[in-house]
């Protein structure tokens, strides 16, 4: 079993999130990368996603999502 943690920052560009639908794109972005890793892999669980402002700031243009997947690599 290994381990992925992916952390993207997308700094200065307009986020389409608003505060009150951050689980809803978290929920989203957590099945967009497990059907990826999943055809990579076969076995995919993936721990979470999460989306935080940069620095506790109130722009939303500056998020955060990680991700930590758990995976069986191909024999």
């Amino acid at each position: 079993m290994c381990t992925i943690q992916i952390c993207v920052h997308c700094p200065e560009q307009e986020s389409e999130i608003l505060f009150d639908e951050v689980e809803n794109a978290e929920l989203a972005i957590e099945d967009l990368i497990s059907r990826a890793l999943l055809e990579l892999f076969g076995t995919v669980f993936v721990e979470g996603v999460t989306i935080t402002p940069k620095c506790h700031s109130a722009r939303l243009s500056e998020i955060f999502p990680e991700l930590r997947s758990l995976f069986d690599p191909p024999q």
